[in-house]
Order: structure tokens, then sequence, then C-alpha cells
């Protein structure tokens, strides 16, 4: 599994998730599991970034890769 603290002070990533999609923009936040929004449910660690004009957060479970770009 993907650690998601390894990339806190990056700018730009790409994100490939697990079902193949890839995902290049800048980062937002990474959210340990004690201060996820019940609403998302994550029961794990977490990565938001800012791509395609919204904020999509991904769970380590659903990351297969993280590239740094900036």
């Amino acid at each position: 599994m993907i650690n998601v603290w390894d990339y806190q002070d990056a700018n730009i990533i790409k994100i490939t998730a697990i079902d193949g999609q890839v995902f290049t923009g800048r980062l937002i936040e990474v959210t340990d599991v004690e201060d996820e929004s019940p609403d998302y449910g994550y029961k794990e660690d977490s990565i938001t970034i800012e791509a395609e004009g919204r904020e999509i957060s991904f769970p380590q479970s659903e990351i297969l890769s993280i590239e740094i770009l900036d």
C-alpha cells in the first residue's frame, strides 16, 4: 500500500488509481484516518488533489502509484 505521507511536501503529483485512471493535479492535503470526515467513510489515510477543476480524494487502498511532478 502507498504511504501517502511520503508525498505531503509535493506540489504537483500524478496519481494512478487501482482501476487504471490517471489524475494529475496540485496536492491539497494528506489526511490522517483519525481526521477524516465521516461523510467519506474512509478507514485509512487519504490524499486530496485539485484536478479536472475539482478536489478529488483517494484513500490509500485505491492508489496504485504516485509520481511527484513538481
